[in-house]
């Protein structure tokens, strides 16, 4: 049975076009997961949703919600808050952010990948993005069943370890280093806890300085290790490199 004019606060993930003056809506909820909102004249210029469905907010929409389905018209949505940044490079994370989650949510479903979107986008408004966005990879790759072996070497377990393996999977020994290059330990112990943390310990990675080379590492592990869209990424490096 429809229960009438239901609301859901998510966050808006992507706005893309629909038709002539429709959109469609990619909204992470909390109680629904992932849902998709037909939003009808929202591209018009008179339109009153218009604000409220851009990219990287938080919004209370309303629709008819029925069990089964997770494309829904929209009736009509209000603005919570706008995590929108004229920094073009913390827009391009919360793109990035955006992307991974949705791929994420396909791939694999998490209830509590709304908490995650939402630790990230809230960090992402006051601290370092680069740190962020390795942080979010590397929660998605354990979600995904695929995260980084960092307890010693992947292939034989000694804990001395001079490398960082995307290939393999995880740290590698002398022993076992091969055509990899070593790394310094500080960088080691920084992919370590890259792999180990969560939300709560975010601050520690900036402690460490974490840098760009650093989300490379974490990056390239992750997407060799899924089949996600790389181009956000690519986005991404390039603001970054500016």
């Amino acid at each position: 049975m429809a229960a009438m004019n239901d609301k859901v606060r998510g966050y808006i993930l992507n706005n893309s076009d629909f038709r002539e003056t429709d959109a469609m809506i990619k909204v992470l909820t909390e109680d629904h997961g992932l849902l998709t909102f037909v939003a009808k004249g929202a591209k018009k210029t008179t339109s009153k949703n218009a604000m409220s469905l851009l990219p990287y907010c938080v919004s209370d929409l309303f629709f008819d919600y029925r069990e089964g389905k997770d494309m829904f018209t929209l009736k009509r949505a209000e603005l919570v808050k706008s995590y929108y940044s004229e920094d073009l490079s913390r827009l391009a994370a919360l793109a990035l952010i955006s992307s991974i989650a949705i791929n994420g949510y396909d791939s694999h479903y998490r209830t509590d990948l709304y908490g995650d979107v939402a630790q990230a986008f809230a960090l992402c408004e006051s601290e370092d993005v680069i740190g962020v966005i390795a942080l979010f990879m590397a929660k998605m790759a354990r979600y995904l069943g695929v995260g980084a072996n960092v307890d010693g070497c992947v292939i034989c377990g000694n804990k001395k370890v001079v490398s960082f393996s995307s290939h393999d999977g995880g740290f590698l020994c002398l022993e076992h280093l091969g055509k990899n290059n070593t790394l310094e330990p500080s960088t080691l112990y920084k992919i370590r806890l890259l792999n180990k943390i969560d939300w709560p310990h975010f601050r520690e990675l900036g402690k460490l300085e974490f840098g760009l080379e650093d989300l490379m590492i974490m990056a390239d592990f992750f997407y060799d290790h899924s089949d996600f869209d790389r181009r956000p990424y690519t986005f991404f490096l390039k603001m970054n490199r500016l």
